[in-house]
């Protein structure tokens, strides 16, 4: 991230420690999720599940039909001295070899 994530108060099934991400899926409702924070405070982690969430916008599952995937994912995560920071994805356009290195591939 470049910076030191703000710990949240909440903490993982696993004990870790979690930042809050607000998180704007295409032109949705901003949400807000939890991820886990590495021990030096500088990485964000997330499992299957939060990524298939990051690139269908629906928390199980997978896309029906390539249209129905992420276009644009931007991320905030507040850092220790409260500046916010921004990151954006904007997904390719041939989506396909995308769903096969995150195991989204149809049936």
């Amino acid at each position: 991230m470049g910076a030191v994530a703000k710990f949240s108060g909440m903490h993982s099934l696993k004990g870790v420690e979690q930042a809050q991400v607000d998180m704007r899926i295409d032109e949705k409702k901003k949400t807000q999720d939890w991820l886990e924070i590495s021990n030096d405070r500088k990485t964000v982690f997330f499992d299957k599940v939060q990524l298939t969430r990051f690139l269908t916008g629906s928390l199980f599952g997978h896309p029906k039909h390539s249209d129905s995937l992420t276009h644009h994912l931007v991320l905030g995560v507040v850092e220790e001295l409260g500046n916010e920071v921004i990151a954006q994805f904007d997904m390719p356009e041939d989506v396909s070899e995308m769903l096969n290195a995150c195991g989204l591939m149809k049936w």
